[in-house]
């Protein structure tokens, strides 16, 4: 954690084991998914190019 406060990029989270880092992994690659179920949808909801 010392690291973490005297680095002059500290890290915005930051997870502390090894349990926490797998949860966050399985998270990340839950959401990927389902973002990447959805790339259709949301890309869709662009406006047509030119306006």
């Amino acid at each position: 954690m010392i690291d973490a406060v005297e680095s002059p990029n500290p890290p915005l989270h930051l997870l502390l084991g090894k349990p926490a880092y797998d949860m966050l992994n399985e998270k990340l690659k839950t959401l990927a998914a389902e973002v990447a179920a959805w790339r259709e949808v949301t890309l869709g909801a662009d406006f047509p190019s030119g306006h």
